[in-house]
């Protein structure tokens, strides 16, 4: 490696590493830095925590800077607390890892017709402000989604939720809601939320009261 060449440290989960894998290649040819990615034990990166990160988390030595999925973002400076000041976050989705860099954002390649339905999801919903939330759905339909998906925030009842549903859907977005919590999807279902994932044992009773579909997962993968 260059000594003037700076080594970029990517953290990503499974079920994303292939577009991580794909998308940096990309930039770092087009920025000239040497980098290396951590795939962590996590199917979905958006569900990493920061107590979990310090537990899961092992950066190279040769690392200069350390990217974080951008939904860590609030909590950065407690992770730097740990791993110090080369840590940073990302944005939130990978695709516009190039503009992070300097560059332009990634365009997605046209697909054709599809007889499916697209359903986008937007992790953490509750942590973006009316606007960005606005702004995110629209550009998620505008690149082929059909369903805009609210994500929550495990452990955080999201008081909102109601509310930035109504939104969406007066900005004529369609709107699913993904949470195991019965009240915030109750929220969403009345403010025009037309599907229900993440649905098992322990919400299932509640969904009689939603007159909308549900998707219905096992308690236990596998």
């Amino acid at each position: 490696m260059n000594q003037d060449t700076q080594h970029v440290h990517f953290v990503t989960g499974r079920l994303a590493e292939r577009a991580v894998r794909d998308i940096v290649a990309s930039v770092a040819d087009e920025f000239r830095f040497e980098y290396s990615i951590s795939v962590l034990p996590i199917t979905v990166a958006a569900l990493m925590t920061p107590k979990w990160l310090l537990r899961h988390l092992q950066i190279p030595d040769q690392a200069d800077r350390v990217v974080l999925p951008g939904h860590l973002h609030d909590e950065l400076e407690l992770i730097r607390h740990s791993f110090g000041q080369r840590i940073e976050c990302g944005p939130r989705d990978i695709r516009d890892l190039p503009t992070f860099f300097g560059g332009k954002r990634l365009r997605d390649a046209g697909y054709g017709k599809h007889s499916i339905e697209i359903i986008a999801e937007i992790n953490h919903a509750g942590r973006l402000t009316s606007q960005e939330l606005i702004e995110t759905a629209q550009r998620l339909v505008r690149d082929g989604a059909d369903v805009i998906d609210i994500g929550c925030t495990p452990g955080y009842q999201w008081n909102g939720v109601g509310d930035a549903v109504k939104l969406l859907v007066d900005h004529q977005v369609r709107v699913s809601i993904d949470s195991f919590d019965s009240w915030e999807v109750s929220q969403a279902c009345s403010a025009g939320a037309e599907l229900v994932l993440s649905v098992n044992s322990s919400n299932l009773a509640a969904a009689l009261d939603w007159n909308t579909p549900i998707v219905l997962i096992p308690d236990v993968p596998g």
